[in-house]
């Protein structure tokens, strides 16, 4: 008795134990790139750059990647991609990737191998077809079994018991003749030899190879608000070792194994391609070294005159395929957008004073432009170079006049210059200089101090035979 309360005390103790006591796991801290925070509006593109960098991109403004980035760029980050007007104003640009020429590939191991290709055929009794000869002779030799009931004495009992033994008979006919049909098919499908490969023996070779290969990205962040940018070029290595197979028959009956390059021309090409590119490591690297570019010092812009504006040297251009600015470089030269004249040589030009005139285009360039002549005179513009900053953009109106849009000239990873703001199809103008044209809305402006020189000296080697001036 005493044994069973022992052991009755030993079992409630042990059901009373407490229970162990778990640390309670502290709350992650909320740094500032916290998943999901809203990214401040009047952040930083470098702040935005941060943030989208780590992942962590909540609501609000984020950073957009250009629409130009070259589809050889993972964009492993998932930024959205916007062009012109629509990419908002922190804009990553992401040039193409440009090969750097690496050291040779080396062999640094060689081994031998042998292989078996195919030298012919044999044939050989096909087992299967043996197997399903047999098992038909079997049952063509087997017999139907058969019932033997007892019998009674019975007349009617008996007659029962022979119908009985009679069906049961039948059916087991009815299944053998089915088995044998399945049987004697399957045999008629299977052949009776099988033809195999002679394998021939040879010898190859497996070398390790060490090759390299590199590429420079040009990454730019541009702020199209203040003109503001920081540039990198991004620098991108990868070493391996490859296994390469020399000598290896494309008959080997082997399969090839995984990783195996056929031959150093196969090298080659891997070097060619270029090492995998992604996004997220051209921002980072931007980020640690980028040179900062700051924005420019805003220009002394006088405000516009009220009423309509009048600029002498700017005339105003229909073409075939619609209305722009012609801007006057020189006596009877003019410079417009070449989209506006199709494909026609001839266009109406009118300039500020209302008078009209024909002109006649003298040469095209391949950015767009086109070189006319008219025989209306008139004071020519002042040019000047454009540069990144604030800016103003003319643009016809529809009774003559010209409209102006204020925005930002942004500097882009070719050194060329992209119109930020609204508007398209005009003249780009910083205080009482004439900079550039500009053909579509965020497009590239083509600037005009360069090219009027080399217009104006092809213009005196061929003059032109301009319509007469006429007024309306």
């Amino acid at each position: 008795m005493r044994r069973w309360l022992a052991l009755l005390a030993m079992i409630v103790t042990a059901g009373c134990v407490d229970a162990p006591v778990v640390p309670a796991t502290p709350e992650p801290a909320a740094g500032p790139l916290a998943a999901g925070v809203a990214v401040p509006a009047d952040a930083s593109c470098f702040e935005r750059a941060r943030v989208a960098l780590a992942g962590s991109v909540g609501e609000g403004p984020g950073l957009v990647l250009d629409a130009a980035v070259p589809d050889a760029v993972d964009n492993d980050l998932v930024l959205p991609r916007a062009a012109g007007a629509d990419a908002g104003r922190c804009v990553l640009q992401v040039g193409p990737p440009r090969p750097v020429p690496t050291a040779a590939a080396t062999v640094v191991a060689r081994e031998p191998v042998v292989g078996y290709h195919a030298a012919g055929e044999r044939t050989r009794p096909n087992p299967e077809h043996e197997r399903l000869r047999r098992k038909l002779q079997a049952a063509e030799r087997g017999r139907v079994g058969s019932v033997d009931l007892a019998r009674t004495g019975e007349p009617f009992t008996d007659l029962v018991g022979g119908l009985i033994e009679l069906g049961i008979a039948g059916a087991e006919l009815l299944t053998r003749e089915q088995r044998l049909a399945e049987l004697r098919e399957a045999l008629a499908a299977t052949p009776e030899t099988l033809a195999a490969p002679r394998a021939q023996a040879y010898r190859y070779a497996v070398l390790t190879v060490a090759a390299r290969r590199a590429a420079e990205l040009r990454v730019a962040l541009v702020d199209r608000r203040t003109g503001a940018a920081r540039h990198a070029t991004s620098r991108v290595e990868e070493t391996r070792r490859l296994r390469v197979a020399e000598g290896r028959r494309a008959d080997d009956l082997a399969a090839a194994p995984e990783h195996l390059l056929d031959g150093l021309a196969a090298v080659e090409a891997w070097r060619r391609r270029g090492p995998p590119l992604r996004v997220s490591d051209a921002l980072a690297h931007l980020l640690e070294v980028g040179v900062a570019t700051p924005a420019a010092e805003p220009p002394v812009v006088p405000e516009p005159a009220a009423g309509p504006v009048v600029w002498p040297g700017l005339l105003t251009l229909r073409g075939a395929a619609g209305t722009a600015l012609a801007v006057r470089i020189g006596p009877g030269s003019l410079v417009a957008d070449a989209g506006a004249l199709g494909r026609s040589d001839l266009a109406e030009v009118t300039d500020a004073e209302g008078r009209h005139s024909r002109a006649l285009v003298r040469s095209r360039s391949g950015d767009g432009r086109a070189l006319l002549a008219t025989s209306l005179d008139g004071p020519a513009v002042v040019l000047g170079a454009p540069r990144a900053g604030p800016a103003r953009l003319l643009v016809p109106d529809a009774e003559g006049g010209l409209v102006v849009h204020e925005g930002q000239l942004v500097a882009d990873l070719d050194g060329g210059l992209l119109w930020s703001g609204d508007g398209a199809n005009g003249v780009i103008v910083v205080g009482d200089k004439v900079l550039a044209l500009l053909s579509g809305p965020g497009g590239r402006v083509a600037p005009l101090l360069g090219v009027a020189a080399e217009a104006l000296s092809a213009s005196a080697a061929t003059p032109p035979r301009p319509a007469p001036a006429s007024r309306r």
